[in-house]
């Protein structure tokens, strides 16, 4: 939930000030955004929660205290609503741990500027990002071949957005969509979206 003026509360926690600077200077050029505080470790960033009371962190996993996932852990047991992992370097491994660990982000700080501030924009509404160059090695065996710009559009559509909600998230046109959406249900051997997501759903694929 957001706060009266509308603008989602933003937490940095990085333990590089250059780097906290840079992405303050980014979200602020977000009318949606409001970077509300800063920290540069785990403990001082689960010490602000309270007093700024961000709707999401974005949180850097080489912190001087708490490293890694372990960062993700202290900021949700400490009370932060949402966790948007922004690091320098990932792996598979790396974004399912962070996952599994409740974060509902992983981008890589190679990540376009408005990559991140979309990014934050759908986590707050409910949804989950994994960084495009990460989604493949994140399923390291995509069914039937599946691309991993397809699996992306079917988990968009798993979460109820039309095609030209899915076109607008992902900067393309609907008949792009309805492309992928084509290929992956051929591929699948589904009859319908419905059915591909179904299949998705069994393989453990979608949440």
């Amino acid at each position: 939930m957001t706060t009266t003026t509308g603008l989602i509360r933003v937490l940095l926690v990085d333990d590089h000030p250059t780097i906290r600077s840079g992405l303050k200077t980014i979200l602020s050029a977000d009318d949606g955004l409001d970077v509300v505080g800063e920290a540069g470790s785990a403990l001082a960033g689960s010490a602000a929660l309270d007093k700024v009371k961000p709707d999401i962190v974005l949180l850097d996993l080489g912190l001087p205290d708490v490293r890694g996932v372990g960062a993700v852990r202290t900021l949700l047991e400490a009370g932060a609503p949402r966790v948007l992992v922004l690091s320098g370097a990932g792996s598979a491994e790396l974004v399912r741990e962070c996952l599994q660990a409740g974060a509902q982000g992983f981008l890589l700080k190679t990540a376009p500027e408005a990559a991140l501030c979309g990014a934050i924009h759908r986590i707050v509404s409910g949804e989950r990002v994994v960084d495009d160059s990460l989604i493949g090695a994140l399923f390291e065996a995509p069914p039937a071949g599946l691309t991993p710009r397809e699996l992306e559009v079917l988990r968009a559509v798993s979460d109820g957005c039309t095609n030209r909600q899915v076109a607008s998230r992902l900067g393309v046109s609907e008949d792009t969509i309805k492309t992928h959406l084509s290929r992956a249900m051929e591929k699948l051997g589904a009859s319908d979206r419905t059915h591909a997501i179904a299949i998705l759903l069994r393989r453990g694929l979608l949440d």
